[in-house]
């Protein structure tokens, strides 16, 4: 046997450890089998040619000495640990393991771990190229930690962690190989106040989640140099100042969250021209003004639009006709003075939540809006 998948099921009991007989097994998959324990993992090592091992929501609390027998799986390729209780690893015991997986995916995410499995990551391989400890207890990480992982990786996330220091400390002060790098996700951890770090250097970037991280002043990331960008989150801090036009230059931009900072100005037609892929687009609770021609035509066909508390009217939005995809409509508190207009109701059709409250908005809703979660005062 070569494969055993059996996730997603109702198995009660023990991980048996016969499993140590299927000697040829490569993928050994019980992922979601919530009602699963294992009293130990040593017999892992038996399976030399074992390649991918899901264990995500088994419970292994009792399995003190799992990062040994990870260890021992010569051919691991990826590991999958998520909501499994682990135990905390033993920062004396990492020193003695004698590593010789070549792991390249490892995935822990909701364990409660402390920053000591930073140093047994860096101990169990030197290969990995996508690593999610999301949603534990990380307070610090290693020095080089960010030498090593970022300029090697291709996604990691930190996030929902208690990291610390300043943002800048977790990105690395040079690297020599190629940036590959193209997920990165350090959201929701206290960092100190401080600017946006300069991830210029990462070209490959696609994927930048950094919410709730503490970051204050300019939105001065050098858009020029991350043309592959398609989601950028910088929502939740305390940002200042206009958007620059250099973000119209990312052609590959699918989602964009830039609310509940502190931005001003306005955004025009230099900022959404170059935008041809976006399907969301958030600047809720900034003190923004939209500045758009009223004969413009979109490039994009937007699915969500959140632009509460900036300034869209004193009329209502036209540009807006021409958005056949919108789910998501909420531009409550926004200064329109105006009726809605009689093609509303053609994009009125596809909307599954609408909020246009706290404006002064005259007429009736269409009967199609019926079904919609509507929010009008």
């Amino acid at each position: 046997m070569i494969e055993l998948k059996l996730p997603g099921n109702e198995f009660v009991g023990s991980v048996p450890r016969t499993l140590a007989n299927l000697s040829n097994l490569q993928n050994l998959d019980l992922r979601d089998n919530n009602n699963l324990v294992a009293n130990g993992l040593e017999w892992l090592s038996h399976l030399s040619n074992l390649r991918y091992l899901g264990l995500s929501n088994v419970n292994l609390s009792r399995v003190v000495d799992w990062p040994s027998s990870i260890s021992r799986i010569p051919s691991l390729l990826e590991l999958y640990l998520d909501v499994c209780r682990l135990p905390q690893v033993n920062p004396k015991s990492i020193s003695h393991l004698n590593s010789s997986t070549s792991l390249q995916i490892i995935s822990f995410t909701s364990n409660e771990l402390d920053s000591s499995i930073l140093s047994w990551v860096l101990n169990v391989s030197k290969v990995f190229t996508s690593l999610d400890l999301s949603h534990n207890s990380l307070h610090s990480v290693p020095d080089g930690f960010a030498n090593i992982t970022l300029c090697q990786v291709k996604r990691l996330s930190l996030s929902h962690n208690k990291l610390s220091g300043q943002l800048s400390d977790y990105l690395p002060e040079s690297c020599s190989a190629q940036h590959d790098l193209e997920e990165l996700d350090l959201s929701h951890n206290p960092f100190s106040s401080g600017p946006l770090p300069d991830f210029s250097w990462f070209s490959s970037l696609k994927r930048l989640s950094l919410e709730y991280t503490n970051v204050v002043g300019q939105l001065s990331i050098s858009f020029d140099h991350l043309r592959s960008l398609e989601d950028l989150d910088v929502s939740h801090n305390q940002l200042s100042g206009p958007i620059p036009y250099t973000i119209g230059q990312l052609s590959n931009l699918t989602h964009l969250y830039l609310c509940s900072n502190k931005l001003n100005g306005s955004i025009s037609e230099a900022h959404l021209s170059g935008l041809s892929r976006l399907k969301t687009l958030d600047v809720s609770r900034n003190s923004l003004s939209f500045n758009l021609d009223p004969n413009w035509v979109p490039p994009f066909q937007l699915g969500w639009l959140s632009a509460s508390s900036c300034i869209l009217g004193p009329q209502f939005p036209t540009w807006l006709k021409y958005q056949r995809k919108l789910r998501v409509l909420q531009i409550s508190n926004t200064g329109i003075k105006d009726s809605f207009p009689k093609w509303f109701w053609n994009i009125s059709s596809t909307l599954s939540y609408l909020n246009v409250s706290h404006n002064k908005l005259s007429g009736v809703l269409p009967k199609s809006s019926e079904s919609i979660k509507t929010e009008h005062t």
